[in-house]
């Protein structure tokens, strides 16, 4: 069973808002650096030019991933997605994290002195509520997939959907960065030593560096074929087990495809006497069997069974297979092989 919807482009939303946030705050971060000569805010502006690079990547990976199968791909483009999110987070790490640390160590080894004024304070906070609402936009949308069926945090822990995570990490880590910053401005300010600045760089660069190993390791599992959640392999094994036809289930196996398609496949042992008993409800053996009147009837008998067999069989399986799609619509593609 092939799938022939439109792919829904979950996550755009979130990725869009979060490039216009980010580029606002790129520039306010850079006037903050042009105005006090801060490595912690140079650090925090190579952050936001780094995040927005990245969310326009994102949003490149959603628009490609959207592309209907074609004779190239027979199941879509749909984990186009993951390679994007992929190369966003090496990004983070090698440009973002790389950059921040390298700018923190030779800030703590020269010790300059600083100068700060009031509109840095201005440009933290205008830079924080900004982050804050790109964040808290990703939630909602999180909360709105995840539904009535799962809690926020679980929905979190196993989404399958890396550029809503994006974001949610990446303006987590920018919250966090631009509190690290202040925080490293006020020690300045109370000890009047400028190493707090390099220190500060670095721990933005070392946060930044955490972040992207995480999302890496997320897009990495997605390009390796991984598994379906277990909340929807549970859901459809539940499914296959309250199917009388089925005696058994062997070779159960799931694979994502993006962020809402699943390719199923299992090997499912049939109940003879459950698909006989349809076939005797369809048919008046006892009298095709009084009709008979030489071996060349009971042969054509037979061939006509056989057919039986084989088209009620595959009839009962084009039916379980409607019945998972209609109850898992996750499952967009279903190799189901009966033994």
């Amino acid at each position: 069973m092939n799938d022939k919807n439109q792919i829904k482009p979950i996550g755009q939303k979130s990725v869009f808002i979060a490039v216009l946030g980010d580029f606002f705050v790129m520039i306010l971060k850079f006037f903050g650096f042009i105005f006090t000569g801060s490595v912690v805010f140079l650090s925090e502006a190579t952050h936001s030019l780094v995040d927005t690079a990245n969310q326009a990547i994102l949003l490149l990976g959603i628009k490609r991933s959207e592309k209907p199968a074609d004779e190239k791909f027979y199941y879509g483009y749909r984990q186009e997605r993951f390679f994007w999110a992929l190369l966003s987070a090496v990004g983070i790490f090698f440009i973002g994290a790389g950059a921040t640390i390298y700018s923190g160590i030779n800030s703590f080894i020269k010790n300059e002195p600083l100068f700060f004024n009031g509109w840095v304070l201005t440009i933290l906070v205008f830079s924080f509520f900004i982050e804050g609402y790109s964040f808290f936009t990703a939630l909602r949308e999180a909360k709105h997939l995840a539904g009535k069926k799962h809690n926020l945090y679980r929905f979190i822990k196993h989404s399958t959907d890396p550029t809503i995570l994006a974001v949610m990490y990446e303006d987590s880590a920018a919250l966090i960065g631009i509190l690290i910053a202040f925080f490293s401005i006020l020690l300045i300010k109370i000890t009047g030593l400028s190493y707090w600045d390099g220190l500060g760089s670095i721990f933005i660069g070392l946060l930044l560096g955490a972040v992207a190993i995480i999302l890496m390791k997320i897009n990495k599992d997605f390009l390796m074929n991984k598994a379906a959640p277990k909340h929807i392999e549970e859901e459809i094994e539940e499914l296959l087990s309250k199917q009388k036809l089925v005696d058994s289930v062997h070779d159960f196996k799931t694979v994502m495809i993006g962020t809402d398609g699943v390719i199923l496949k299992a090997e499912t042992e049939i109940n003879g006497q459950v698909l006989a008993q349809k076939i005797f409800k369809s048919r008046n053996f006892k009298r095709e069997f009084q009709e008979l009147k030489d071996y060349d009837d009971f042969v054509r008998f037979c061939f006509d069974y056989s057919d039986e067999v084989v088209r009620t069989l595959g009839h009962e399986i084009d039916k379980l297979e409607k019945e998972i799609v209609e109850e898992v619509p996750e499952v967009k593609h279903i190799d189901i092989e009966a033994n």
